[in-house]
Formats: C-alpha cells, sequence, structure tokens
C-alpha cells in the first residue's frame, strides 16, 4: 500500500483481548486476530507508529498498561498529527453510576468502577492532549454473555431499551463535550471522531472470516474489524484515485454491514471537524499509481499543444496544465515529477511576458486612456502587474475570464502592432476582446 503523508506523525494505540482473568468474562475468539491486522495495516499501509508497550494484546492489555499508554501518548508534549485509539474487547455498562467502561484483561466483572477504564474518561484524556493531533477513537466492544454472566451492576446492552438510551448517552459523551475542530497554534488541524461497531441496542457480533487477497485459511474476526481491516488493505480505495480516507472507510465499512444485516455502526464527529474526513489514512497502490500517471501524461500532452505561429505552448493548454499539477500536488506531494512539470509552464510564461511587456509599454501613450474610459480605474496598471508576475501559482489562481484575458492581450502583442491613435480600429477590436473577457467574469460571478 502507498503512503505519501510521509512528514506526518501518526501514533497509534492497539488492543485486543480474548481472555479475561476472570473466568465469568465470556472469552471471545476473534479480538486479538482484531487487533494483530489492525496494527499491520496502521503500520504498513497508514504510517502509523506503534511503540511494542502501545500493542497491547490478551495478558498484557491490563488496566495499567492500557492507562499507561493512553498517558504515554496523550499527556505527553509529543506533536502528533493524528492519533488513534483501537480497542476490539468486552465493553460494560454500570448501571448504578451511568457509566461506559472498555474491559481490560485484568477486570474485575463485580467492581468495574475499580477495575474497569471509564470511556469517558479515556474521552477526556485523548480530546484534551497537549499534542494537538487530530484524534480518531474505534471502538470494537462485544457485549454477548456479559449481562448473564456477571453481576446485576453491570449490563450488556443487547436488546434493552435503558442500555440503549445509557449507551446513547455514553457514545454522545465521547463527543459532546470535546473541542471543536480547529487548526491549533502548530499547524495542525484538530477534531475528534469516534467509529463504534454497533447500535446501542444490538451486540457486536464476531465469525470466522477469509481475505479474499491472502493465501490463508478462515479465522474469527469481529464483524465490524474486519470490514475495517479489509477497508485499510484497499476495498474503502476511492475508485479513482485510489485514496483511502476516514470518509472512504467508514462508508465502506457501513455499506458491508448493511449487506450483512447483522450490525450497525456508530459515528460521531466534533462540531467543525467535517475536513477530519478527508484525511487520506493510506492508498491503494494499483489505483493510485494509475491515477498518477494518467495526471502526468495528460500534463504532458497539454505541452504539446502549440501555437502554430510562434511554436509557444497554447496558455490555455498552460492554464489546463496547472491544474493537473495541482491535483498532482495534492495526491503525491513528494512526487519528482512535480518540481520539473511546473518548471515547464514557468519557463512557457516567460517565453510570453517579455514581448507582452514590451508591447504594452510601447503602446501605454495610446492605449491607457482608452481602457481606463472603458473599465476601472488603473486597469491598465493591473494589467501590466498581472503580466509581471506571471508564474505557475499566479496561473493557477486565476479565473478562466483571466485566461481568456491573457490569451487576448498575448495575441496582440504577438502581431507587435502599434496603436495609432485613440480612434485605431485595431485598438477598438482588443478593447472588444477585453470586454469580452470582462462580460465572462461577470458571468462567473453570477454563477
Amino acid at each position: 500500500m502507498g503512503n505519501e503523508e510521509k512528514n506526518e506523525i501518526r501514533r497509534a494505540i492497539v488492543i485486543g483481548i480474548n481472555e479475561y482473568e476472570s473466568s465469568s468474562i465470556t472469552r471471545l475468539q476473534g479480538a486479538e486476530n482484531d487487533a494483530k491486522e489492525v496494527y499491520e495495516a496502521f503500520r504498513k499501509n497508514c504510517n502509523f507508529q506503534v511503540s511494542d508497550n502501545h500493542f497491547l494484546l490478551g495478558k498484557k492489555a491490563t488496566r495499567k498498561n492500557i492507562l499507561k499508554a493512553i498517558s504515554d501518548v496523550f499527556r505527553k508534549d509529543n506533536k502528533s498529527n493524528l492519533v488513534t485509539f483501537y480497542f476490539s474487547g468486552h465493553g460494560c455498562n454500570e448501571e448504578i453510576a451511568k457509566k461506559g467502561y472498555i474491559a481490560p484483561y485484568d477486570m474485575d466483572p463485580e467492581d468495574p468502577f475499580v477495575s474497569g477504564i471509564e470511556m469517558d474518561s479515556i474521552k477526556s484524556t485523548m480530546f484534551n492532549s497537549k499534542n494537538y493531533a487530530s484524534v480518531m477513537m474505534i471502538l470494537d466492544c462485544c457485549y454477548a454473555g456479559i449481562s448473564t454472566e456477571v453481576t446485576k451492576s453491570m449490563t450488556s446492552l443487547a436488546h434493552k431499551d435503558k442500555e440503549k438510551d445509557l449507551y446513547n448517552s455514553t457514545l454522545s459523551h465521547l463527543i459532546e463535550s470535546s473541542e471543536s475542530g480547529k487548526i491549533s497554534s502548530e499547524g495542525y488541524a484538530t477534531g475528534k471522531i469516534v467509529l463504534a461497531s454497533s447500535e446501542p441496542d444490538a451486540v457486536s457480533r464476531e465469525k470466522d472470516f477469509v481475505h479474499i487477497n491472502k493465501d490463508e485459511p478462515a479465522h474469527p474476526h469481529g464483524n465490524f474489524s474486519f470490514h475495517l481491516i479489509e477497508g485499510l488493505n484497499g476495498k474503502a480505495a476511492d475508485p479513482d484515485t485510489g485514496v483511502i480516507n476516514i470518509y472512504n472507510l467508514r462508508n465502506y465499512v457501513s455499506r458491508e454491514l448493511e449487506q450483512e444485516k447483522g450490525q450497525i455502526p456508530l459515528y460521531a464527529i466534533s462540531a467543525g471537524s467535517n475536513e477530519l474526513e478527508n484525511i487520506r489514512l493510506t492508498t491503494s497502490p494499483e489505483i493510485y499509481s494509475v491515477k498518477i500517471s494518467g495526471l502526468i501524461s495528460c500534463t504532458e500532452k497539454y505541452f504539446e499543444q502549440r501555437d502554430p505561429r510562434t511554436n509557444l505552448i497554447d496558455i490555455q493548454a498552460l492554464s489546463d496544465a496547472s491544474k493537473k499539477i495541482a491535483e498532482l500536488t495534492d495526491l503525491s506531494p513528494g512526487n519528482k515529477e512535480i518540481s520539473r512539470l511546473m518548471d515547464v509552464v514557468n519557463e512557457g510564461l516567460k517565453m510570453y511576458k517579455k514581448p507582452a511587456i514590451t508591447w504594452l509599454t510601447n503602446n501605454f501613450p495610446v492605449m491607457r486612456p482608452k481602457l481606463n474610459q472603458t473599465f476601472e480605474f488603473g486597469f491598465y496598471e493591473k494589467l501590466q502587474e498581472m503580466v509581471q508576475s506571471l508564474n505557475f501559482d499566479i496561473l493557477l489562481r486565476l479565473n478562466q475570464s483571466r485566461v481568456l484575458l491573457l490569451i487576448y492581450l498575448f495575441s496582440e502583442a504577438n502581431k507587435n502592432y502599434t496603436f495609432k491613435s485613440l480612434e485605431d480600429g485595431m485598438l477598438d477590436n482588443f478593447i472588444g476582446l477585453l470586454r469580452s473577457a470582462r462580460d465572462m467574469k461577470n458571468q462567473e460571478e453570477v454563477k
């Protein structure tokens, strides 16, 4: 899998627990498989750093070790761009205190307040961390069997209205008291996202799955986590670009679970954080490489479009090429072809600039009064300034009406005609062309 976000700092905590210290807590089959494969996908595909003591399976996932991992990542001043907390195992509610907990390996089912880890506490620590990171919290908590095998103070979330209300409250609290998405003083986009494996009135399920692209036998996974892993391994990729972002991933998982008709995942995001959905987690290399090659090839073809009179690259083609280069930069910022392609655009513009400036200067005495009569005061100076400053970045920002204006200007400059007077018909023709470009600008603004 490809990942172009090489300069970002990404950290993750990954936890999976099948069997618990207490025999009264039902053994799970796929939670540790979930965690192992999420760990691999995070590291290999998504460029996450996952320290050994932040990857906790089975007996290692004690309350102390989980809290230590959370403290390491969120309470210390280690700057990150994106941090993810992933948990697959049991979860529970304490009805007396109206609190939701994830269950560490050593949780005492008789007293979750003491031995469990409160979800709201995790949220508070994560969402108010020092590192200004965007935070994604992923919970695949299976509650099956908990309510029948532990004390009355702990309840399952399966098919009970009061527990449904309690879990709704628990999940909403993971979001509602968090800060709105913003840009931090360090320049990082911040915000909070929670992905949960099922609706509050339905259990999270697990069964045997086969990974289509891997030569291995069927093995147990949580339904939610299996599709999460498959999505990160390529199936959630945008069919055009190959990009796998948070938006594509959650939609893929939701579609797959909907088809199975077993459970519906929940999703919540802090206010003002919608841009977080566009965070690129990874890419599908096959689709991505085709897209990148296509952008480069398309740009090269624009460079072949030349004015037959001058053999210069057509201005419209240079403008279209700049947009393709910008798209390439957005998708593959480290691509070595970008600087070369930008240089071609800049060199192409230079070939137009010098003769255009000379032509404008030579025609200044006659042209300026007529331009100022037809357009806003100082139009000539703005026109000259636009030509002098023209480069790739400026061209990219120009709307189509400004590009058309340049086309008319450079075409006239290529003729190298000197206007004789204000009554010169050639000057009137030129003014008419500029007016048509201005009218296009007005139409663009209306649209």
